[in-house]
């Protein structure tokens, strides 16, 4: 079996650590040749000695001689914005677990190259889906699989079924939780504050990115509209299909459902177990 070559840009945080994780459990598999993170050199370094990457690229500057102090004999250090959005041209595959917009850059030199992108970075479609539309339509352009939670859910759904043909598709549902103020009446919403947001999240590390999402991210039907957006760039045929289909949106506080995919005879659910 052939090994496939994996960078991963954004690898300090949690779409890159789960990366590298994989990579772990199939190291027949898998082999990961450049690693990237924008400022967290401990991390950054602490990855490539125990994977020990062709290339390590720390977008800050001011953090390149640390990094390039520490990292095993033989692995290459660059750094800057540009050398972060070039690290997925060397490998099969470029995880890009980068935040916001700055992973647009990184979508299209993948893109550009011809490469598989596993995309988690649904921001740079929201904000630039027309121009990562018109490359993925350039010959020999690139193919993305989408990792991120929704649309990975509603990839799965219909790449499982894509031989019926996709005029079957009767419609996509992906789902919200509604958020920590669920319920609440408008005059109840008056004094929410940031502290009563984190009772909600389920984790030990409550950051303010965390929190904004909270407050008008993932858990509102707003940035699940965001998210059909960001579905229908991934690949040109999704476009027609969601756009014939209509895509619905809708609240589900149980959150044990991240999308429903409808044909004309039957419903497939892709589903995420999450421990209380």
């Amino acid at each position: 079996m052939a090994v496939t070559t994996v960078a991963i840009a954004g690898s300090t945080g949690s779409i890159g650590t789960q990366a590298i994780d994989v990579v772990r459990a199939e190291p027949e598999r898998f082999e990961v040749v450049a690693l990237g993170a924008w400022s967290s050199a401990a991390d950054l370094v602490a990855q490539a000695r125990e994977l020990a990457p062709k290339l390590v690229v720390i977008g800050d500057p001011a953090l390149a001689a640390d990094v390039a102090e520490g990292v095993p004999s033989g692995t290459e250090v660059r750094h800057g914005a540009e050398a972060l959005a070039r690290m997925g041209t060397v490998a099969d595959v470029c995880v890009n677990g980068v935040v916001g917009f700055a992973g647009l850059r990184l979508t299209l030199a993948t893109l550009a190259a011809g490469k598989r992108l596993a995309l988690a970075n649904k921001e740079s479609l929201i904000a630039g889906g027309p121009v990562v539309r018109a490359m993925l339509e350039r010959p020999g352009a690139g193919h993305i699989v989408p990792v991120d939670s929704e649309h990975g859910a509603v990839h799965q759904c219909l790449a499982s079924h894509a031989g019926e043909g996709f005029d079957r598709v009767a419609r996509i549902v992906l789902t919200a939780s509604g958020g920590p103020f669920r319920g609440r009446t408008r005059d109840e919403l008056a004094d929410v504050t940031a502290n009563r947001a984190k009772f909600f999240i389920n984790s030990a590390q409550i950051t303010r990115l965390t929190l904004d999402i909270n407050f008008g991210g993932t858990c509102t039907l707003k940035n699940v509209h965001n998210n059909v957006d960001a579905c229908v760039t991934y690949r040109a045929k999704w476009v027609s299909t969601v756009l014939a289909t209509g895509a619905q949106e809708t609240v589900d506080g149980t959150e044990l459902v991240t999308a429903v995919y409808e044909n004309h005879k039957w419903l497939l659910c892709h589903s995420e177990y999450k421990s209380p």
